[in-house]
């Protein structure tokens, strides 16, 4: 009996062997179907990007081109664009379903239908992705503020100590600043100004503007005057404006190079970034509030007002700098120590400047202090436009990535 009962569940064991074997097989066949399928699915996504991308280009060319204006035109031009994006590919079947031109506005609306691979199992035997990209063509006019660190710490090398010759911060920033003035040039908007505000512990309005009524010389040397400026007391430091006082003239502080009031001459402002020495302390205030005035077009000197031709206007102001506040505002001079009050009113001017419609841009480079990084964050107009860039490539890619959004064309969906 024994021998019977030991024969039968070694039986029983061995069938139920088998069964998990069959439900095995049977759950590694779904789930090597089931991984098959994303994998389409995933190239299904990569290709709708894609599309996505080159359709929205072509909503772009052709709301910028208005001599795209008939269907046959628009769909030429489309046609063209996807041919060069997608060269002799196999597999890829772009079909424009509609492409309409609507004042200002164009719309284009395309379908891909791209073979199956893995899915063609489950007898799927392609995929089809489509996409619409509409593009606003409108006469912008755009100022911007370039509020620009050239501290004593912009003059040493990106990475540190390094090795002598290496690359400096301040190179890096001028490789960058300089790409993102082209990108500016290049958009085809002859409404466009750039003013230049290199920071430090002081600000240079220039030696030519020593008689300017807005200056108080009185109590500086004028014959040995050498541009720099401090702060208005009672909060008048905090305001863009010319009205709350003269501002102070100082002698025998360094500042940094001379500031540049908006401009549509693009040649000065990259002659205007290239010639920033790296010299001072940081207060960043003094860069915010300069910048400012710059775009309030006051101070230093009177600019013309936006056209009116245009149909918007944007103020913009990118502030870039590679380390904390080290000095505060002391009465008129720049030489106190009180971090926490200099960050503070960095603090305030950003949302004053805010709140006065002004887009604002942060970049940190190569910034480790972590209140600095989250004062930086906060002053940004939203978290996509505080950048953290810990290299000169990561640096020039934030700059390239806030000039592509400074475009006369947008895409609305």
């Amino acid at each position: 009996m024994k021998r019977t009962f030991n024969h039968t569940t070694t039986r029983y064991n061995t069938d139920t062997g088998g069964n998990v074997g069959v439900m095995f097989a049977i759950s590694a066949a779904l789930l090597i179907g089931f991984l098959a399928v994303a994998v389409d699915l995933s190239r299904g996504m990569s290709a709708k990007q894609r599309l996505q991308d080159t359709t929205d280009a072509i909503a772009l060319l052709a709301a910028k081109d208005k001599s795209l204006n008939t269907p046959a035109k628009l769909e030429a031009a489309a046609q063209a664009l996807y041919d060069a994006t997608y060269p002799g590919q196999t597999g890829v079947r772009i079909e424009i379903e509609d492409i309409v031109r609507n004042g200002d506005d164009v719309t284009v609306v395309a379908k891909n239908n791209i073979d199956a691979g893995f899915a063609q199992i489950f007898n799927i035997g392609n995929l089809d992705v489509g996409v619409t990209s509409t593009a606003s063509f409108a006469e912008l006019s755009l100022d911007v503020a370039l509020v620009l660190d050239s501290t004593g710490s912009m003059g040493n090398p990106i990475s540190g100590r390094g090795r002598r010759g290496s690359q400096t911060k301040l190179q890096g920033l001028q490789t960058a600043a300089n790409n993102l003035i082209d990108t500016l040039e290049n958009a085809d908007n002859d409404n466009i100004r750039l003013s230049v505000v290199p920071f430090s512990q002081y600000m240079n309005v220039g030696q030519m503007n020593s008689r300017a009524g807005w200056l108080d010389l009185n109590g500086a040397d004028e014959a040995n005057w050498n541009g720099c400026v401090g702060s208005r007391l009672n909060g008048r430091d905090e305001s863009p404006r010319e009205a709350g006082g003269q501002i102070p003239a100082l002698s025998n502080v360094d500042c940094a190079s001379e500031i540049l009031p908006l401009t549509k001459n693009l040649r000065s402002v990259r002659r205007s970034v290239n010639n920033f020495e790296a010299r001072g302390w940081t207060y960043i205030p003094s860069g915010i509030v300069w910048g400012w005035r710059t775009l309030e077009g006051e101070l230093p000197t009177r600019v013309a007002a936006a056209p009116a031709t245009a149909s918007e206007h944007k103020k913009v102001m990118i502030i870039m700098t590679d380390g904390r506040n080290t000095r505060a505002k002391d009465g008129l001079t720049h030489e106190g120590r009180n971090v926490r009050g200099a960050n503070s009113k960095t603090a305030s001017l950003c949302r004053d400047v805010k709140s006065d419609d002004i887009e604002v841009y942060t970049i940190a480079y190569g910034v480790n202090d972590t209140p600095t990084l989250n004062l930086l964050a906060e002053c940004a107009t939203d978290r996509t436009k505080f950048f953290n860039a810990q290299s000169a490539a990561a640096l020039s890619t934030a700059f390239a990535e806030i000039g592509s959004t400074l475009s006369v064309l947008r895409i609305n969906s």
